[in-house]
């Protein structure tokens, strides 16, 4: 009998929420016009400094990032006290993407697309185990899966809710787009 065990294992969960975005959207840009913003991972479009995860205009979406958050911690056997910190808004205009960069000190990251259009970037995921290139040519595989594959693209939908292992690093390609995406991105750490 051969026991089988997955190790190391990492997830990306993604889910349809039905928040109002057109509310996020305008504070959004509420935000960006009283916000001189900061350079993190963007290359151009805009970030927001750490936001108050009590603004009422974010009440919506905490709820259910907290949600998320607490059922991932079990899976972890952690200590379920937990904190969404920081929170910050992203606006990406035409050609502007978010560089290579994982979220140190943090159990997992997340992002929320409030407006998403076509072809405006997609997250992509990068396989945390670095040498698994070096071993597995993508050329000779046949169906992509969990155990060979280097990354995982999500495509932004509005409405949707993201959340992966903070240690996953992850990038976003350039949005081709003539409107702006606009995200809320988030780290969530375990408080003892």
């Amino acid at each position: 009998m051969i026991d089988h065990k997955p190790i190391f294992c990492s997830f990306v969960d993604e889910q349809k929420l039905d928040i109002d975005v057109k509310l996020l959207e305008d504070f959004s840009y509420y935000v960006r016009e009283n916000d001189e913003g900061r350079q993190i991972s963007n290359c151009g479009g805009w970030q927001s400094n750490p936001l108050n995860i009590e603004i009422p205009e974010l009440s919506g979406i905490m709820h259910y990032i907290f949600l998320s958050a607490e059922r991932l911690i079990m899976k972890y056997n952690l200590p379920k006290k937990i904190a969404i910190d920081p929170l910050w808004i992203n606006i990406n205009g035409k050609r502007d993407f978010n560089q290579y960069h994982e979220h140190p000190r943090s159990m997992f990251g997340g992002i929320f697309y409030i407006k998403a259009p076509k072809d405006c970037g997609d997250l992509v995921l990068i396989n945390p185990i670095t040498t698994h290139q070096h071993y597995i040519d993508p050329a000779t595989i046949e169906t992509f899966n969990e155990y060979n594959s280097y990354s995982y693209n999500v495509a932004p939908v509005d409405n949707k809710l993201v959340m992966f292992p903070a240690w996953v690093p992850h990038f976003t390609f350039p949005n081709e787009s003539d409107e702006d995406r606009i995200s809320i991105a988030f780290n969530v750490i375990c408080e003892s």
